[in-house]
């Protein structure tokens, strides 16, 4: 009986007793009416065996000793090879068996090692530890278990004690798996005798991916706890910046938003200031600092970065993904065994030049609108997985999410002043003696609205000049000339050419953030032009009606 089931019985054989009369008659008959041959049949009689019922007693107790002893083990040791209770079923036998302990621990597909719990070296490990850590066994038996523990050796050492004298039994670790990549794992460890010497014999269960999922949900809730706080834009990307570094392990995250036509880095952390300013701009630009454009006009965007955010990668490629992110655990290696047209522009390499070896670029994009990348960088190789990679990119996605929900509201915000500001004006005109005080107040509306340091409004003369009617303070100090006669003026009666121009003839709203580069722009004369660049330019063409 086990666990108050009948589950079989103990069957010891025929005998007699030495003081009974055997009936060979009877045994006689039996093979007739049975159809044995007779005599061979009674020889087999022969055969049986006399006990003596003091030799039956012996044996019945002996046998009911071990009924008993059967009944009382638990289910753990009778299930052998299916969890913990079957390794503490075998170490109970060790002692009687190390033969069928050895083949359990050769043949078994669980990680298993023999540890010297003094010094932490690996005696032996089977063939599914060598496979798990990707090194033969000869190798395995000449590390130590503080090589494949990624804890610091003396804390490693100080749980292996807690082990052998039996105050703990289980442990979670971070083990150096096959490939150099970093798993968590389940150790079961208890002492054992092997060969007369204390060892331990520890089980291992790869939960690599029960703790991913575990960091990246938490990762996930602490995203979303970020993007729906009320806080601004640099605090909520430092902050996000800090939790890529603290998930993905690198040492250096950037994160890189649109601004206008560009997108520089808006936050960076562990990067050189150095390598931040060479890097902060993604546009090409020539000799005099003018942005280059393509056939279409559009800025061209360098670099890898360029081509994660511009959507031109090959998914067949191992270094790009299906969701068009970029990784390599070798920027070296990589840089050898491709062209640029693998890596469909002709790259910087600043990354590599900088010692950056693991570098991952996962865009920022929700809703078919970019709007950047999150860059991680490492000097050592190796630190990315596809498992990894995957996880990173389902938090970038978070993130983006919650910048279009964020830029959305900004869009309703700005829409609504918008409104405001144009009921205000219609309110105001109402009561301007002048045109010159409308469009001084239409003017101030633009600026704040469009939060621009310097604007004008201009009138076509009948001499098809361009004429100010309002300009904005700042205006007058950044783009004032002296005349001959030693007058601070402003310069008027321009000509319909430039950007101005543009939308004047074409009758059409234009901007752009970077006008001195633009083909359409023309350059003055020094002592006509502004004393401080634009950084970006909006033109309207604006009606009259005639009354």
């Amino acid at each position: 009986m086990v666990g108050g089931r009948h589950v079989g019985n103990v069957f010891a054989g025929q005998f007699f007793f030495d003081d009974e009369r055997v009936d060979r008659e009877l045994f006689r008959s039996q093979a007739r009416e049975y159809g044995f041959e007779e005599e061979a049949y009674l020889t087999a009689l022969d055969s049986v065996p006399l006990v003596s019922r003091e030799a039956l007693n012996s044996c019945m107790s002996f046998f009911t000793k071990l009924a008993g002893m059967l009944s009382k083990d638990s289910y753990g040791r009778i299930r052998l090879a299916r969890s913990v209770a079957e390794r503490d079923a075998l170490l109970d036998s060790v002692s009687a068996s190390e033969e069928q302990f050895r083949a359990m621990f050769e043949r078994h597909k669980a990680v298993m090692l023999l540890i010297d719990p003094e010094g932490g070296a690996i005696i032996d490990g089977n063939d599914a530890a060598a496979q798990f850590y990707g090194c033969a066994r000869d190798r395995l038996r000449a590390l130590t278990i503080q090589d494949l523990n990624e804890l610091p050796p003396d804390q490693v050492a100080a749980e292996y004690r807690k082990a052998a004298a039996e105050e703990r039994n289980y442990f979670m670790f971070p083990h150096r798996a096959a490939g150099g990549e970093t798993r968590w794992v389940d150790v079961y460890s208890a002492p054992i005798q092997v060969q007369g010497k204390n060892l331990l014999f520890s089980v291992i269960h790869d939960i690599n991916d029960r703790e991913r999922g575990k960091t990246e949900r938490e990762a996930n809730i602490e995203l979303l706890a970020l993007l729906n706080a009320e806080t601004d834009l640099p605090e909520l990307m430092k902050a996000t910046a800090a939790l890529f570094k603290a998930v993905s392990g690198c040492e250096a995250v950037g994160i890189r938003l649109q601004e206008a036509e560009d997108f520089p880095y808006f936050e960076t952390t562990g990067f050189p200031d150095e390598f931040v300013e060479m890097e902060r701009s993604l546009c090409a630009r020539d000799e005099c600092g003018a942005v280059l454009r393509d056939s279409q006009g559009y800025p061209i965007h360098e670099c890898m970065c360029g081509n994660i955010i511009n959507g031109r990668f090959d998914p067949d490629l191992p270094f790009f993904t299906l969701r068009g992110s970029f990784w390599t655990n070798c920027t070296t290696d990589l840089l050898a065994s491709s062209s640029e047209a693998d890596r469909q522009a002709r790259t910087r390499n600043r990354c590599n030049g900088e010692g950056y070896e693991s570098v991952a670029l996962l865009p920022l994009r929700a809703g078919g609108e970019t709007f950047g990348l999150v860059q991680l960088n490492d000097h050592r190789p190796g630190c990315f997985t596809s498992h990894s990679i995957r996880m990173m990119e389902n938090l970038v996605s978070t993130v983006a999410s919650g910048l279009a929900e964020r830029r959305s509201r900004e869009r309703a915000v700005r829409q609504t002043r918008l409104v405001d500001g144009i009921n205000r004006i219609f309110r105001e005109a109402l009561g301007s003696a002048t045109e010159e005080i409308l469009g001084e107040l239409c003017l101030a509306e633009a600026q704040e609205l469009t939060e621009s340091k310097i604007g004008f409004i201009g009138e076509i003369g009948s001499d098809g000049l361009l004429h100010d009617v309002a300009m904005s303070n700042p205006a007058w100090v950044a783009c004032g000339m002296t005349s001959p006669a030693g007058h601070r003026r402003l310069p008027g009666d321009f000509k319909l050419h430039d950007l101005y121009g543009r939308v004047l003839l074409e009758g059409r709203g234009f901007f752009t953030n970077d006008p001195l580069s633009h083909p359409d722009h023309v350059a003055f004369p020094r002592v006509t032009r502004c004393s401080r660049p634009f950084s970006g330019s909006l033109w309207s063409p604006m009606a009259r009606r005639s009354a």
